[in-house]
């Protein structure tokens, strides 16, 4: 009962976070500009608004950004590659909280930005079995080592 209840959790971050990738990496992919006049960023400070205003003028880099957001939120919705989503999705989200810690003036999105990056964490120790082969040597695998020994 209580395993199936963590897998009902885990698949629900999974679909939330897919969302929300999907949601950002389209608007990217598309060309969508933020409203860099709005409140929000404003409140954010100078900084910030010069870091999207010189991305969101990259063009191609821009949407290669929203490319790989977008793959790593379909990746997450599906059950069958989700940790594949979870994987690419590290460094994603490891990078959006750099940036927000080095650019954002509010404390509000670093905070934000750093359970979403606790949560990906989550979901890579939920997703621990299938990734420890990964960290095991042909040996522990029980793998044949055809090459040529030293």
């Amino acid at each position: 009962m209580k395993k199936k209840i963590i897998d009902y959790l885990v698949i629900s971050i999974r679909l939330l976070l897919g969302a929300l990738f999907i949601n950002t990496g389209s608007m990217k992919f598309l060309g969508v500009k933020e409203d860099l006049d709005s409140p929000d960023f404003l409140e954010a400070g100078p900084a910030i608004i010069e870091f999207f205003r010189f991305m969101e003028n990259t063009g191609e880099y821009w949407q290669f950004i929203g490319m790989g957001q977008l793959i790593t939120g379909l990746l997450l919705f599906t059950q069958r590659f989700a940790t594949l989503g979870a994987i690419i999705m590290m460094p994603i989200s490891l990078n959006i909280l750099m940036v927000q810690l080095t650019f954002n003036e509010l404390v509000g999105y670093k905070i934000l930005d750093i359970c979403i990056l606790l949560i990906n964490i989550l979901l890579l120790v939920y997703d621990r079995e299938k990734l420890k082969y990964i960290f095991k040597t042909r040996k522990q695998l029980g793998l044949i080592n055809l090459g040529k020994s030293r």
